[in-house]
């Protein structure tokens, strides 16, 4: 789709998109819906539309001056948020007595807060993916959204708005018939849930155990 590039856009076409930002906001908390999606209705639906990154922008900036602070509230069923503990756990080999460092895979249900969390060799696709599935069968039912933080095993290109996803991830959502949707950068409260939980891995996990 070709996009209209303004240098300025007049006051009344800004009026106008400042008025639709509210509805987009709420929009953009449904499962699937993006900016680019909402730009390209809004494209289609006015004349002399702006450009998608200037569209960006001045949501960005309507959001900062309009000093949202949004109140995650979930459904349940809704989202799975995953993530991996910063800090690592170790087994010592048996036989080599080598220290092996271990990641620590975590997945939390927005609405019950029920929590999964093992311990995995890597965060290779392979490991993640597995640990993942055992993540689904330890719950007993598949979420309607899986969201990463950005995590490299599932986003191949992080995007404040639109970070793309890893064949991979894409397939195993396929499978289950489910949908990734990653965190966005920069937004802590689109991963506050899942870091609440690893802090509480750590003290009721990690320090009983180190």
């Amino acid at each position: 789709m070709g996009q209209l590039i303004h240098v300025e856009e007049s006051p009344s076409v800004k009026d106008e998109l400042l008025k639709l930002f509210p509805e987009y906001q709420k929009n953009l908390s449904k499962v699937g819906v993006t900016k680019r999606l909402l730009w390209e209705k809004y494209f289609k639906q006015t004349k002399g539309a702006i450009s998608y990154s200037r569209f960006c922008r001045l949501f960005r900036e309507w959001e900062t001056t309009s000093k949202l602070s949004l109140r995650m509230e979930h459904k349940s069923g809704d989202k799975l948020f995953i993530d991996f503990a910063g800090n690592k756990l170790h087994i010592v080999d048996a036989e080599t007595k080598e220290k092996i460092a271990l990641e620590v895979f975590v997945a939390v249900l927005g609405y019950s807060q029920l929590t999964y969390c093992q311990a995995i060799l890597s965060q290779k696709k392979s490991d993640f993916l597995s640990a993942l599935a055992n993540s689904l069968t330890f719950f007993g039912g598949v979420p309607q959204a899986i969201v990463p933080d950005n995590l490299k095993s599932a986003v191949t290109k992080p995007n404040r708005y639109e970070p793309d996803l890893n064949e991979s991830i894409e397939d195993f959502a396929a499978h289950y018939e489910t949908s990734i949707y990653p965190a966005h950068s920069g937004k802590p409260k689109d991963k506050a849930l899942v870091e609440r939980t690893v802090g509480i891995l750590y003290s009721r996990i990690y320090a009983p155990i180190n």
